[in-house]
């Protein structure tokens, strides 16, 4: 392997139920997750654990988000903290329907976003 093909980000997309668009990129991150990385709470939506959450967190290196006035909002440490947990809980969108069958669950932001940044391949990539 050729060291020099090691990018140190790479660019996530995901489109979300509610019709928004969500663009980072973020950096590797090396473990993977278990049983105990999610908690539920009374029959919820699962979530994911502090751990979890803080290497999201702290893998985060740029998004494309902006407050109400349109202007962007800066990738912070301080703002990460505030706005990551909520877009990690926002579900992606799903497949269209099909008439008369149930639209299937796409899932939410921060398990594709864990997902893409566990796979070295998206940090690989020419």
């Amino acid at each position: 392997m050729n060291i020099g093909d090691i990018k140190p980000l790479a660019k996530f997309e995901a489109d979300l139920a509610n019709g928004k668009h969500f663009i980072c990129e973020v950096e590797y991150i090396s473990f993977g997750l278990s049983g105990g990385d999610f908690v539920n709470r009374n029959g919820e939506k699962e979530r994911f654990s502090k751990v979890v959450k803080e290497s999201l967190i702290e893998a985060m290196a740029t998004w494309n988000l902006y407050d109400m006035e349109n202007e962007p909002i800066p990738c912070t440490i301080e703002n990460k903290k505030r706005r990551l947990p909520f877009i990690l809980g926002q579900d992606l969108k799903g497949p269209e329907p099909i008439e008369n069958e149930p639209v299937k669950y796409a899932g939410c932001v921060g398990i594709a976003l864990w997902n893409f940044a566990h796979d070295s391949e998206n940090f690989l990539k020419n």
